[in-house]
C-alpha cells in the first residue's frame, strides 16, 4: 500500500520576539518571521516581500519549545492531492497552487531566502491514525538556479521520522523536463512523478502522487518519506485500511548570528531611526540591502540579542 503525505515545507526566521516595544513599521516582510515580529501571531496567510514583488505566503504560527516553535513559512504543503505536482521546470521555479492547501512556493524563492539568512528544515509526518514524527536539519540552503537549485542540508537531529533527506544532499533540482538527477533515467518522470532534488532516485517524495494509500502496483510514485517506517509501501495492519498519509513540514528556520561586529561597523551600515526603550545604547538594526538583522550593543561593543526593543531600520546608502 503506498504510503502518501501531508506536505508543509515552511521558512522561519530563529528571530527575537517584539516584546513590550514600540514598533516602526519601517522595514520589508521577507519571511513569516517578520510577519511575527509585528505582533501577528495567528497561522494564516500573509504578505512578504520578495525581489519580484509581493507574494502571498502561509504562515504557521505555532507556539511551544525550541524545535516545535514557529514562525513557520510554508513553501510546500500536501494534503488531499488537489493540487497536481506534475509540473515543468518554470512551474516549480516561480511556483504553484493554493497557498490554504495544496502548495509550492517556488524554487527562486527558496534561494532568495537561504542566500541571504541561516535556516534550519523541520519535516512532520502524520499518518491515517494520527500517529506523528519529525525531522529536523539545523541548516539548509538551495542554490542558485545556474547551480541547479543545488540543495545543502545537514546537521539532522531525529524526532521519530527519521532520516530522509540526507540523501538528497548536494543534489540538483529536477523535473519532468529537467532530468538532474544522478540517475541514468529521469527519476521524477519514471517514478517520482513530481519535482524535487532525486539522487537515484532517493527516499523523500513531497510531490509525488497522493494515492491514498491505494496500492496501484507501483511503488516510488506516491509521496513517501522513507526512513519513517522503513519502506515505501505500508502494511494492512487491521480489516480496515491502515493507509498512511504523511504531515510533512519542510520548515526554514533563520539562525541568529554569531559572529562579533562592532557598533561603528553598525553605524557604518545603517540609519539608526529609534533606541531600546530601556537601554538607549542598543537597538534592533535591520539592512534591506544585506536583509541582515543585528542587535548592536555599543557599551558593550558586540552583537546582542534583547526581548525588548524598537526597530531600527537599517537603509543602503544612508550612512552615519
Amino acid at each position: 500500500m503506498i504510503t502518501n503525505m501531508i506536505v508543509l515545507l515552511c521558512l522561519s526566521a530563529l528571530f527575537p520576539v517584539l516584546m513590550g516595544a514600540e514598533e516602526v513599521r519601517c522595514f520589508r516582510t521577507t519571511d513569516c518571521s517578520d510577519v511575527y515580529s509585528s505582533w501577528k501571531n495567528e497561522s494564516g496567510v500573509y504578505t512578504i516581500s520578495t525581489i519580484d514583488g509581493p507574494l502571498q505566503v502561509y504562515c504557521e504560527m505555532i507556539p511551544g519549545n525550541q524545535i516545535d516553535q514557529g514562525p513557520w513559512t510554508v513553501i510546500l504543503r500536501r494534503m488531499d492531492g488537489e493540487e497536481n505536482f506534475f509540473r515543468p521546470w518554470e512551474k516549480y521555479k516561480w511556483g504553484f497552487g493554493n497557498n490554504t492547501g495544496e502548495y509550492w512556493l517556488g524554487l527562486e524563492i527558496l534561494y532568495q531566502l537561504t542566500r541571504k539568512y541561516k535556516y534550519k528544515l523541520r519535516v512532520d509526518v502524520e499518518d491515517f491514525e494520527g500517529k506523528k514524527a519529525y525531522a529536523l536539519y539545523n541548516s539548509f540552503s538551495v542554490g542558485s538556479e545556474a547551480d541547479g537549485y543545488k540543495l545543502q542540508v545537514s546537521d539532522f537531529v531525529d524526532g521519530g521520522a527519521g532520516d530522509s533527506l540526507s540523501y538528497h544532499n548536494a543534489m540538483k533540482f529536477s523535473t519532468v523536463d529537467k532530468d538532474q538527477d544522478a540517475w541514468s533515467g529521469n527519476c521524477a518522470m519514471t517514478y517520482s512523478q513530481g519535482g524535487f532534488w532525486y539522487n537515484g532516485c532517493g527516499y523523500a517524495n513531497p510531490t509525488g502522487l497522493y494515492l491514498w494509500g491505494k496500492d496501484d502496483g507501483s511503488i516510488y510514485i506516491g509521496v513517501y518519506w522513507y526512513h519513517w517506517k522503513s519502506s515505501w509501501t505500508s502494511e494492512n495492519t487491521s480489516s480496515s485500511s491502515s493507509s498512511t498519509r504523511w504531515l510533512q513540514y519542510m520548515s526554514l528556520y533563520y539562525l541568529s548570528p554569531t559572529d562579533s561586529y562592532q557598533w561603528g561597523l553598525c553605524n557604518n551600515c545603517c540609519t539608526k531611526i529609534l533606541l531600546d526603550s530601556i537601554s538607549k545604547r542598543s537597538s534592533l538594526l535591520y539592512d534591506l540591502g544585506l536583509c541582515q538583522r543585528w542587535s548592536c550593543d555599543n557599551s558593550k561593543n558586540h552583537l546582542q540579542k534583547r526581548k525588548t526593543f524598537i526597530i531600527v531600520a537599517c537603509l543602503p546608502g544612508h550612512l552615519k
